[in-house]
């Protein structure tokens, strides 16, 4: 017999989410607009979807489907500190899922992937090669806790500029 059974678990309360107002969004926009291309392409998907940051980075290429304009997401990259950077066959909810592109989404995407091909001509053998689309800097899946670490400096550089500037984290 459990003793606890019939016990009530306390209740968590839930935390409030974080929501952006329109010209707090327009701010993050321009931020993003003026970072490099992996940064602002990851800020625009996080912006448009919403979704994990572990799911981002384990968009691979053939993930992308220009012709039917959608992007499936179907694995996470996930950091652990004695196994490294390793890859999830299924994001969180263990379905696949297809988020539809929009006009600007496609042609971020496609100048992020050329850029991609740029970075990878430039470190030749030195390239760890990957299907990823959000690469670390030589190549190789990247660590999810890079993109809330860029974006946290990001925010903080931001907020020196414009104390208005809202603290941007991913998901």
């Amino acid at each position: 017999a459990n003793p606890a059974e019939d016990a009530t678990p306390p209740k968590t309360p839930r935390k409030t989410p974080n929501y952006f107002q329109p010209e707090e969004l327009a701010l993050i926009q321009q931020a993003f607009d003026e970072a490099p291309t992996k940064w602002r392409t990851l800020g625009y998907l996080f912006m448009n979807y919403g979704d994990r940051r572990s799911e981002f980075a384990g968009i691979k290429r053939q993930n992308v489907d220009f012709r039917r304009h959608q992007i499936l997401i179907s694995g996470s990259v996930l950091y652990h500190p004695r196994k490294g950077t390793y890859e999830k066959p299924y994001p969180k909810n263990e379905k696949a899922r297809y988020l539809p592109m929009t006009p600007t989404i496609e042609a971020i995407l496609k100048e992020h992937l050329a850029w991609l091909d740029a970075e990878k001509e430039k470190w030749g053998d030195l390239w760890i090669d990957s299907d990823y689309i959000f690469t670390a800097a030589k190549g190789g899946p990247m660590n999810p806790d890079t993109i809330t670490k860029y974006f946290g400096r990001m925010s903080k550089l931001r907020q020196k500029e414009n104390p208005d500037f809202p603290h941007i984290n991913p998901h």
